[in-house]
């Protein structure tokens, strides 16, 4: 047979189902056609419907589906027992201006079906596959000839009035290519009800015979009723087969009462669920009061059979429910781990993705199921789990914990797991009636990433005297299971005999069983936490021998007095005598002493790498300082390979030691760079066009590009993740490649960066990539060394000599006679400066060539105000008074001429640039005076305020602005997905006074539900977009609107989400033209207030600097509203005599976020509204 174009379809639901006794299988019948009508105004009355596949007897849908192409979407039309709400109207196409380009043809349509809440049109694809989620893709097809035949029977063809380009393969079918499926397809399964398989064509007898393609219009009275029969039927059928399955295995159990609602055929679906329900009860409780009967210690009763899905074995998380925050995944898991001989395969799982190491934790909640009305007595649950962190090198997780919980008594034991191995848990605990049980897993403030559990047991060993014995007795188990030998736990020796004690008190105890188990508890926190103190011990320890070895060449005499320290620590850690004070600050203690040898008697070629933290990342990221935090995706160390890795992201990795002396500093660093892919960046290298760099080293002030991966190479073959490019030259890229070759060679790609440190005795160093890369391009980096130079001339040449590299940059350039001078003066006096002042001398020279480098950018600067200026002369040369013109072509000669000969000082370029903004602006300002009673728009002189497309959605430049990334630029909008973001302008020349600078815009933090969902949480929170204003002495800003804060009862646009906040079902944009529709209608706006100094300069726009997965800004307009020369200058006694660092309040004290109101943030004044 010869396959073409078909949509997947599936037997009929009822196929499987048993006979019931009086009960009939409801049918639709050709009774239930629709006659849709045709007309030349509209094909169908764009009533409701139901599409109805007559010989599949089953209804147009969405679902996964075999096919053609072996790829499955939850897009696929299928068909099912339920569907999607169809309507149809005529095919026609339309231009932007609404000009009909494409017409009717009388007898194409397009099949809308309500998906995804929201009406999305059907449309095939030349592969032979359909789809209900058509977005004006390539090689689509959303017309469909709708052809009727007698009966009210249709059939749907792909219609020739399709606008997409035919493909060859679409070209031949689409005379024959119907909507429907054919059950002999090889690609159809059968036996997987919710699978249908492609369409087919339709050239011969045979292929007509198997091919079910004639469909029906099921109104949606006839719909309704069809389908409230149908439940009816099925829980009908459901609740024979119960009572035929209690009567076989419980005849004890009475039926009668199921019988009369089920031999009722009048009975509702409700009624009859609830009969079933009421039977399912009725065996509960016989076999609970029959099957524990006789439970003891000696014969204990398994009741896992009491609990509903212990196992997931069925293939779901039935009976289970999942409150945990933040997950990403939450549910049934079919993958499969052994740790030994614990293992789970198909378990129950909360997960979060660890992009972020910062953030990416589980949120507080649980994980848990219900056991109904079991009797009192004593009780043990039990499990394998995992709970990780999952990330290579991470910590033992805190913060999750296996329960049980009975009224107001639980029980719980913290559960923490290396990833991807379970182990096994346990928590004994006793009933004092009978009642139902809570159990699973509690989330408090963890730093999990994922939780998995399977395999529980409940095991039920009769009724006590005491329900706090066995609490008592399965503590002392856990306990000792935990730690079976105390003599090979390192803890504080006195710790240990505590909990010895309390242990034997507790197997001695025959009364008073709850104060014991509060005792033993005690003693048993008192225990883990000495633990934790000495593993912090034995870190220390650790890093006193590298220290030892590290300094015995340059430091001998600190080697040795640390060998003394160290045999303290040692002593301390083998017999128990630290406390926890000691364990906590033995390693700062030994650090500072240390850092303070160093300084006071570190001399010229001493090595004291010993001074930084995790030179190496053995101890993954401590120590460093990663910034921007989201570049979490660069910290990619492991344990068994310890090397940073860094792919198309832009981070900076930097640790600062302070207290040093003076001087010149040497820093080596292995590692390299890689521009694009192996093969691309190799060309590029061998071409000479290296191309951007991807990574650079930095000593202080002082910086230099990393190696490229082929300035060097490794001579041997490595086992994997490495490019050989030339022969015996091969590049490392895997993390375990670098560790081995770094390892083995330590001269391989050793970058060398000469620094200097001033009196501050501060060096900040480290390896950043501080601007966006291209793509594919890679870092890596490792092993960090630093000595100690001094002023030897040959490391001073380096530095002076790298410093006037710079300078000679620019030295042809443009600048102020102020900068020259400036930069010429700082030369000289590094090369006549005495020792003690050549560090400060050098650092005055970087500063001044800094100036210089403004300077340049402010002459630079000059040209577009030349042009603007320029510009407002010609457009004004007929309309503007003489003297208003004159001004300005004065201004313009001055101009002219300093940007050829440069200004005496930079204050007087800032000036002239000052006067010709207020020139500018001067032609331009509206009419009228503006007040308070009487504000005047001033968005005329900002550039492109409405954001007007120019360029469209493919170049994504906003004219007139500068950005940050942004992930469209549309419908006369700007937009950000998942990304930091920054879109601002800065406006010269405006009258001082105060401004209202308003914005419309929207921030939606992750998805629509889960903006909704954190919303409800907290109105207040996810604070991450802001509208700001920024003048020469203060910064505001305003909070943009979040996406759930004007959720409504009616949608106002087709592609609006509906999303439930406070168990409303309420609609929030989420697609560009939906977010349109809001901004339309007048939502999301947000004003702040500022007022513009005499220099007449404002910055504004819109800033988004931080971002959770899949969180969304779009913004329609920024606009800026004048309100006068009066200054409500209330906050301007707020001084700050020095930029310290932070962010503080009004009374001085520092806070961790700013507050709404007045906040200094690093010196400088920030309103936040």
């Amino acid at each position: 047979m010869n396959k073409r174009f078909y949509l997947l379809g599936v037997m009929s639901f009822l196929a499987t189902m048993m006979f019931a006794q009086g009960w009939v299988a409801p049918k639709i019948t050709s009774a239930d056609y629709a006659d849709v009508k045709m007309s030349s105004e509209a094909p169908g009355d764009t009533t409701i419907y139901y599409l109805y596949n007559i010989d599949g007897d089953g209804f147009l849908t969405n679902g996964r589906a075999d096919n053609h192409t072996g790829q499955t979407w939850n897009t696929h039309a299928v068909i099912s027992s339920t569907g999607h709400k169809i309507f149809i109207n005529k095919y026609e196409v339309k231009d932007t201006e609404g000009n009909v380009t494409v017409a009717w043809d009388g007898k194409s349509v397009y099949i809308n079906n309500w998906h995804d809440s929201k009406w999305q049109k059907v449309f095939a694809v030349h592969e032979r596959n359909m789809f209900v989620d058509y977005a004006d893709q390539a090689d689509n097809y959303p017309a469909w000839e709708m052809i009727k035949e007698t009966g009210n029977i249709y059939k749907f063809r792909v219609s020739e009035s399709n606008t997409a380009a035919f493909t060859a393969e679409m070209t031949e079918l689409k005379d024959v290519a119907f909507m429907g499926f054919d059950i002999y397809d090889e690609d159809y399964v059968q036996d997987n009800r919710k699978a249908l398989t492609p369409m087919i064509d339709v050239l011969s007898e045979e292929a007509i015979a198997n091919a079910c393609i004639t469909w029906a219009f099921i109104p949606e009275a006839t719909y309704d009723a069809y389908q409230a029969a149908v439940a009816n039927y099925n829980a009908a059928v459901k609740l024979g087969d119960y009572i035929a399955s209690v009567k076989e295995k419980y005849p004890e159990v009475s039926v009668t009462a199921a019988e009369t609602v089920y031999n009722n055929t009048a009975s509702t679906a409700e009624q009859l669920d609830a009969a079933n329900t009421q039977l399912q009860e009725d065996v509960y409780n016989y076999r609970i009061a029959t099957e524990l009967v006789g439970a003891s210690n000696a014969d204990p009763k398994d009741a896992t059979s009491f609990m509903t899905n212990a196992d997931f074995e069925a293939g779901n998380a039935d009976g289970w429910t999942i409150d945990i925050a933040s997950t990403s995944s939450k549910g049934y898991q079919g993958d499969s781990y052994q740790n030994g001989e614990v293992a789970i395969s198909n378990f129950i799982q909360a997960w979060r993705p660890t992009y972020n190491v910062d953030s990416n934790k589980l949120g507080d909640g649980k994980m848990y199921t219900t056991v109904k009305n079991m009797p009192a007595g004593k009780y043990k649950i039990a499990c394998d789990a995992i709970a990780v962190f999952q990330k290579a090198g991470a910590p033992a997780v805190t913060g999750v914990y296996m329960y049980v919980k009975s009224g107001d008594k639980e029980n719980r034991r913290d559960v923490a797991t290396e990833d991807q191995k379970p182990q096994h848990y346990e928590i004994t605990f006793a009933l004092n009636e009978q009642t139902d049980i809570e159990l699973g897993f509690v989330t408090e403030s963890t730093t999990a990433s994922w939780i998995a559990a399977d395999n529980f047991k409940l095991t039920y060993y009769g009724e006590v005297t005491d329900p706090n014995q066995p609490v008592l007795e399965g503590l002392v188990e856990q306990y000792e299971g935990e730690y079976p030998d105390l003599d090979d736990v390192f803890a504080n020796a006195e710790v240990k005999e505590a909990f010895a004690d309390e242990i034997s008190k507790s197997k001695a105890t025959a009364e008073g069983f709850e104060e014991q188990i509060t005792a033993l508890k005690a003693a048993y926190n008192a225990l883990v936490a000495s633990v934790k103190d000495y593993e912090k011990l034995a870190t220390a320890i650790a890093d006193v021998t590298d220290y030892q070895e590290a300094l015995t060449g340059s430091f001998p005499k600190l080697a040795q007095d640390l060998g003394d320290d160290l045999m303290e620590m040692e002593n301390k850690y083998e017999d128990g005598t630290a406390d926890t004070d000691y364990c906590e600050t033995i390693g700062s203690t030994i650090y500072n002493k240390v850092a303070q040898y160093i300084a006071e008697n570190e001399k010229q070629g001493d090595e004291v790498t010993a001074l930084i933290f995790n030179p190496d990342f053995n101890k993954g990221n401590s120590g460093w300082t990663w910034n921007p935090k989201n570049s979490a995706d660069v910290k990619a160390m492991n344990t068994n390979n310890p090397v940073v890795t860094a792919y198309h992201t832009t981070y900076d990795c930097s640790q600062t030691i302070t207290g040093l002396k003076p001087g010149i500093y040497k820093l080596t660093v292995q590692g390299y760079y890689r521009t694009a892919s192996e093969s691309t960046a190799y060309e590029e290298y061998v071409a000479g066009n290296i191309g951007d760099i991807c990574a650079e080293a930095y000593v202080n002030n002082i910086s230099a590009p990393l190696m490229n991966a082929f300035d060097d190479y490794y001579d041997q073959e490595l086992s994997s993740g490495s490019y050989q490019f030339e022969e015996g030259k091969w590049a490392p890229a895997s993390s375990a490649d670098i560790a081995k070759a770094f390892g083995d060679k330590k001269d391989l790609y050793l970058n060398t960066i000469y620094g200097y440190v001033v009196d501050d005795g501060k060096l900040t160093f480290g390896v950043r990539e501080p601007s966006a890369p291209r793509d594919a391009c890679y870092s890596t980096f490792d092993n960090f060394r630093l000595y100690y130079a001094g002023v030897d001339p040959e490391a001073v040449a380096v530095v002076t000599n790298k410093l006037q590299e710079s300078a000679d940059e620019i030295e042809g350039a443009v600048m102020s006679k102020e900068a020259r001078d400036n930069m010429a003066n700082a030369l000289a006096a590094v090369k006549s400066a005495s020792e003690d002042k050549l560090m400060s001398s050098i650092s005055a020279f970087f500063q001044s060539i800094e100036d210089a480098k403004a300077s340049v950018k402010l002459h630079e600067d000059l040209e577009t105000t030349i042009e603007l200026l320029n510009n407002a002369i010609l457009e004004n040369e007929g309309t503007a008074s003489k003297e208003r013109l004159d001004e300005a072509k004065n201004l313009m000669n001055q101009l002219q001429t300093v940007q050829v000969t440069g200004c005496e000082t930079d204050a007087e370029c800032k000036a002239l640039a000052t006067a010709a903004g207020r020139a500018v602006t001067a032609f331009r300002l509206p009419e009228g005076e503006a007040s308070e009673e009487n504000p005047i728009d001033y968005s005329c002189l900002m550039n492109n305020p409405d954001l007007t497309e120019d360029t469209g959605n493919s170049d994504k430049n906003v004219p007139g602005w500068d950005r940050g990334s942004c992930n469209g630029y549309k419908q006369n909008t700007f937009s950000s997905y998942g990304a930091a973001s920054h879109l601002y302008q800065t406006v010269v020349g405006l009258p001082a006074g105060k401004y209202v600078i308003e914005a419309q815009g929207a921030y939606r933090a992750g998805d629509a539900a889960g903006d909704a969902s954190r919303y409800e949480a907290d109105p207040e929170g996810d604070k991450r977009a802001w509208v700001f204003g920024t003048t020469s002495d203060t910064t505001v800003i305003g909070y943009l609107h979040r996406n759930s804060e004007y959720a409504l009862t009616e949608s106002l646009h087709s592609e609006a989400r509906q999303v439930t906040i406070n168990g409303q079902s309420l609609y929030v944009p989420y697609s560009t033209g939906s977010y349109v529709a809001w901004f339309n209608a007048g939502y999301y706006k947000t004003s702040i207030e500022i007022n513009v100094p005499e220099d007449g300069k404002l910055t504004l726009g819109i800033d988004k600097p931080e971002y959770i997965s899949a969180d969304y800004m779009n913004i329609n307009y920024v606009h800026l509203i004048y309100y006068g020369p009066t200054i409500d200058n209330s906050i301007s006694e707020i001084k700050v005599n020095s930029a310290v660092k932070g962010i503080f309040n009004l009374a001085g004290q520092k806070i961790a976020a700013p507050q709404k109101g007045l906040n200094i943030v690093n010196g400088k004044k920030y309103f936040v509204k």
